[in-house]
């Protein structure tokens, strides 16, 4: 007797198989029965419950389609059957008896999992027995247990604790259905201003992160920081489970922040750092904002000739540049300019917190500033010659101080001539460059003057000058000859050739100066060669000369020099050669590569009409034009897919061809009651472009304005539009940017309330939302995805966050350089390596200053790398920054330091090591200003903006198509 195996679960079956040890044959033959039934094909799974599944198929006999079978093997798993797998599958109790061939079979297995999908196949045996092959294989998956009971709603919601900035609740936590087991998640809803019903619940603001339901029956806590002090905030609950089911609001309660009566702690350490004959440098540690905890927000720092308390502390004179304060034990500064030389100042401060409570005024510091230096260094008496070259002669003297033969003196001033050196010709003659800072008083100095004619007599002198130009007279007078002889050494061969712009038809080139005898002197000339094919020892002479080739500079400055005429859309190979005055030619300089520009055409298109304003933003189509974005004022007739606009503002899009030509114009929004707003657009994942904005509604005292995200086609036609509130209705919320996620979704940037707080909004491909979130700062201007997957977002103030995936913030770091926080912004931002950002915008030092555009590099933790102003003695400002395909960046915006008119569009290149290759200005003699820039297909750039031309009496909507240099 042999025995066959079939778990079930825990359980064991066996089935016993009977061999009487006696060899079947056919009937009548006496031949051995060696045939099978047939394979069965029509097995399927069907009529599914959320714990069954009926299994159907037809008989096949005992031989082949023959007679009847003797037994079934019926197997099933949760994953595909094979002739591999069968054997672990599992088998169901009872099989049954087969019937007759072509006899319709049924079988109901139970004990299933719900939502399950289970592969069934089946094998049949005669007595032999002779198995067939594996049936067809079935598939049928199991009904869902349907859960339709939701948490039981939260009771007891209730204040267990406050103070100036945060409120505790706690409550007793439900289940998950109704009082039993565990709930999977929270809605968290709190409002300042409404009290909160079931209907109102949706527009509170939402807490962005929390907690998890712990255990039903528990008590759970959850803390709201940051809270305005002195408020009164309404709080409401719901609990959902898995599916999710959600429960009935909770009790609605409402809990007070304590008023903030607290000031800054006083500051007792003010002292000076540093003087001069006009300033004070002073150093203190900045207090808290509540004593010594937190960040204070003011500082009122005044000085006066007169001793100051309490009483007169508000009649002294206010230091101008006030510094923000630090985190509470920081070190801060300020230096205190325009001050009298020689005077006795009395310097105190005191500090505010946001709600305006002064702390007492700190120590009063008495600080002189020092006397007008009217000093002037010694004169050198010792200088002499004690080395020559062929090219050179080597000086050395010893050096004075900073007063007569005191300290340590600033700068040197040598010069020379083929004639006697006096006061009177000193001015005139060359300065040499390569003088070295002075050593202290006393010390021997030495310096090798190269560059010079050999067998030539050289008079040399020097003066030395104090921090405050007061100069030294001039010293004595030494004549020197370079050594006569055969010069046989050659200058050094250039390793650093490098294309530094390119355009389609000129290379520039950069490079630093060899010497005339290796890296030593000043080298004559140079021999520039370029050509379409590799440039070696071997062809050299086959390249093409380059000319207008300037005498070199001395050693190690840096060179440039801008072949043109070339040919567009070439590589070419460029090289060159040193030579020195005697003929000695340098080896060959390192090879540089580069490629030509397509021949880039240029337009532009400035779309008029009464009131039109800017263009905000663009991005590039796939044919090589563009869609702009903006806002239009009320009255303008064009077509609009929605209504006739007849508002404040209406939404604007255009499409320009890659001629320039006008594609399209579109007008849409919410009607006359709303100001409507685009300012950022950006390609979809699907095709088309999805625009971010805001839309406004007046009513009342305040604005009910909501985030917009639409999705406009490649013909102008809206596909979908949705607005979102941020915090709850009646706030002023609005979206500066729009970015898209890699999980086929999108991020949107902008800012939230009356003091503006940065937010995210995170939503699905069609604008739906998936989660939102507020940040430290004053609204986001700017947002992007990262390549780890996490967010930044850039803005007022030049404050910026990074954060995961999901909107949990990472870091903050505050860039700004202004007393205030509206004194910066940072209004572009992108990533340009694994570990590298960079941030555009402005800053302006003081409320009364000049704002300066403003660049700065971070690494991936918000450490500054570098950084760049722009600009001139006017205001100007950077909205735009992208990385062209030349490896540099483009920053585009508005500058009135330089130009034709009152404002002009400003287009510069920068390097990613913070040097300006070139800048541009664009307009005429009114207003003109640049927002967005893209790199066209044959490198020229695409520029939105806004010009007031033709004699227009507004700003008009404006796109632009330069060549790769920014020319038109």
């Amino acid at each position: 007797m042999r025995l066959r195996k079939s778990l079930i679960g825990a359980g064991l079956i066996v089935v016993l198989v009977l061999s009487c040890g006696v060899e079947k044959t056919d009937k009548g033959t006496g031949i051995p029965d060696s045939t099978p039934p047939a394979q069965i094909t029509d097995l399927a799974a069907i009529n599914p419950t959320d714990s069954s599944l009926v299994l159907t198929w037809t008989a096949p006999g005992d031989d082949d389609a023959n007679g009847t079978a003797a037994q079934y093997d019926i197997r099933f798993h949760s994953i595909v059957l094979t002739d591999s797998t069968w054997d672990s599958a599992l088998q169901p109790f009872s099989l049954p008896i087969p019937q007759e061939a072509g006899t319709p079979e049924t079988m109901l297995v139970l004990g299933l999992l719900p939502d399950t999908t289970y592969y069934f196949g089946i094998k049949a045996a005669d007595e032999v027995p002779n198995w067939s092959a594996i049936s067809n294989i079935a598939t049928g998956t199991t009904e869902a247990v349907l859960d339709t009971v939701p948490p039981a709603a939260i009771a007891d919601l209730r204040v267990t604790d406050a103070g100036y900035t945060f409120i505790e609740l706690s409550w007793t936590v439900p289940g998950d259905d109704g009082s039993a087991g565990t709930a999977a998640a929270y809605d968290i809803r709190y409002s300042p201003t409404t009290l909160i019903t079931d209907e109102y619940f949706i527009h509170a603001k939402q807490v962005a992160d929390p907690p998890t339901p712990w255990l039903a029956d528990s008590t759970q806590q959850y803390t709201f920081y940051d809270l305005d002090t002195n408020e009164n905030y309404c709080f409401a609950i719901k609990t959902a489970d898995e599916v999710p089911n959600w429960s009935a609001m909770s009790n609605v309660i409402i809990g007070a922040t304590a008023a903030d009566t607290t000031p800054p702690g006083p500051i007792a350490d003010l002292r000076v750092l540093d003087t001069t004959s006009t300033s004070l440098l002073l150093i203190w540690t900045a207090p808290g904002d509540d004593d010594t905890l937190g960040r204070a927000s003011f500082y009122d720092i005044r000085y006066s000739p007169r001793l100051m308390n309490e009483v007169n502390f508000p009649d002294a004179q206010i230091a101008p540049n006030l510094p923000k304060p630090s985190f509470a034990g920081t070190g801060d500064t300020i230096r205190i300019s325009g001050l009298q030389s020689e005077t006795e100042y009395y310097i105190a401060l005191k500090t505010g917190d946001e709600m305006l409570n002064w702390s007492t005024m700190s120590n009063v510091l008495a600080a002189r500033t020092a006397s007008i230096d009217r000093t002037p260094p010694g004169a050198i008496i010792d200088l002499r010659i004690i080395d020559s070259s062929l090219t050179s002669l080597t000086l050395s003297w010893t050096a004075p101080g900073d007063d007569g033969d005191v300290g340590t003196a600033s700068l040197y001033d040598l010069r020379y001539s083929t004639s006697v050196i006096n006061e009177t010709n000193f001015r005139a003659l060359y300065s040499y460059p390569g003088v070295t800072l002075p050593l202290s008083s006393g010390s021997p100095e030495t310096l090798m003057v190269t560059g010079l004619t050999k067998n030539t007599a050289y008079h040399f002198a020097i003066k030395t000058a104090d921090e405050v130009q007061n100069w030294s007279p001039l010293s004595n007078d030494v004549l020197g000859i370079a050594r006569p002889g055969t010069d046989t050494i050659p200058p050094a061969a250039i390793t650093n050739l490098y294309p530094q712009t390119v355009s389609h038809n000129s290379v520039t080139l950069i490079w630093n100066a060899s010497g005339d005898d290796s890296l030593l002197g000043q080298a004559a000339q140079y021999d520039m060669r370029y050509a379409t094919s590799p440039i070696t020892d071997d062809t050299w002479s086959e390249g093409i000369p380059a000319e207008g080739l300037r005498p070199a500079k001395p050693v190690h400055e840096a060179e440039s020099f801008e072949i043109i005429g070339l040919t567009p859309g070439l590589n070419y190979f460029l090289a060159l050669k040193t030579a020195d005055t005697s003929g000695n030619w340098s080896g060959l300089s390192n090879v540089a590569e580069a490629k030509t520009t397509t021949l880039s055409n240029t337009w532009y298109t400035i779309i008029g009409g009464t009131g039109r304003k800017a263009a905000r933003s663009i991005t590039l189509t796939p044919e090589g034009g563009a869609v702009a974005v903006g806002t239009i004022p009320n009255g303008v007739a064009y077509w609009s897919p929605s209504y006739s606009p007849q508002s404040t503002s209406d939404f604007y899009a255009t499409k320009v061809n890659a001629d320039g030509t006008v594609a399209w114009e579109r007008v849409f929004g919410h009607g006359p009651d709303y100001d409507d707003y685009l300012f950022s657009i950006i390609p979809a994942w699907d095709g088309g472009y999805i625009a971010a904005g805001e839309s406004g509604e007046r009513g009342g005292l305040v604005w009910d304005t909501r985030v917009v995200i639409a999705r406009i086609d490649d013909f102008g036609s809206i596909g979908w539009e949705r607005l979102h509130y941020v915090d709850g209705a009646t706030v002023v919320a609005g979206s500066r940017s729009v970015a898209a996620t890699s999980d086929g979704g999108y991020v949107l940037s902008g800012s939230v309330g009356g003091n503006p707080a940065a937010f995210l909004f995170k939503t699905d491909a069609i604008g739906q939302e998936t989660w939102k979130r507020q940040y430290s700062g004053y609204g986001g201007n700017a947002v992007i995805q990262c390549h780890d997957t996490g967010l930044m977002i850039a803005g007022v103030g030049l404050f910026v966050t990074k954060t995961d995936a999901q909107g949990k913030n990472l870091w903050g770091r505050d860039y700004g350089q202004g007393a205030y926080y509206y004194n910066d912004s940072g209004e572009s931002l992108i990533q340009y390596g694994i570990d590298d950002y960079v941030i555009a915008g402005w800053t302006q030092a003081s409320y009364f200053g000049m704002k300066d555009g403003y660049v700065i590099w971070i690494d991936s933790l918000g450490n500054k790398r570098n950084e760049l102003y722009l600009g001139g003695g006017n205001d100007d400002a950077i909205s735009k920054i992208i990385a062209v395909s030349d490896g540099n960046f483009v920053v585009v915006g508005s500058t009135k330091s330089f130009g034709a008119g009152k404002s002009d569009m400003y287009v510069a290149k920068i390097s990613p090591t913070a040097t300006i290759l070139w800048e541009r200005t664009i307009g005429d003699s009114e207003s003109d200003g640049a927002t967005g820039v893209i790199e066209a297909p044959d490198g020229g750039l695409i520029i939105s903006g806004w010009m007031t031309a033709h004699g227009a009496t507004s700003a008009d909507f404006s796109i632009i198509k330069t060549d790769a240099n920014g020319e038109l």
